[in-house]
């Protein structure tokens, strides 16, 4: 009984120090859980230089002025989507300025995301 002992305790204190190992890898991945990652092929190069596309069931504009995307809307550009229930774009020709100033409104379910960030919300704007 007594050559039993060390036996005994030497297995307890190797699998305690040699079972680390492998809850170290477990809880790598378990810090993985609910990070986003970016699926989709990405776009190299200057993005603000690739078409917008986008997507609506209905859509109103008054040219150059507005534009009002309503139903499923869903815009990309490069590596950028974004998606609302809504989207409002907005443009003025500002005095004595070359470029005109534009700003987005985005309402209802709004989701952001590119290669480096996703924002989700019940509204979003960008000027």
């Amino acid at each position: 009984m007594k050559k039993r002992i060390p036996t005994l305790l030497a297995t307890m204190i190797a699998s305690a120090l040699y079972s680390h190992q492998g809850l170290a890898a477990d809880l790598a991945s378990q810090c993985m859980l609910g990070v986003p990652s970016y699926d989709r092929p990405l776009v190299k190069g200057d993005t603000n230089d690739l078409p917008v596309t986008i997507n609506a069931d209905n859509a109103k504009g008054n040219y150059p002025d507005d534009a009002v995307f309503t139903g499923n809307v869903d815009i990309m550009q490069g590596n950028s989507r974004l998606q609302a229930d809504e989207v409002q774009l907005h443009q003025k020709q500002a005095e004595g300025q070359p470029e005109p100033v534009r700003t987005v409104d985005a309402l209802g379910n709004v989701h952001y995301d590119d290669n480096q960030v996703i924002l989700k919300g019940p509204k979003g704007w960008r000027t």
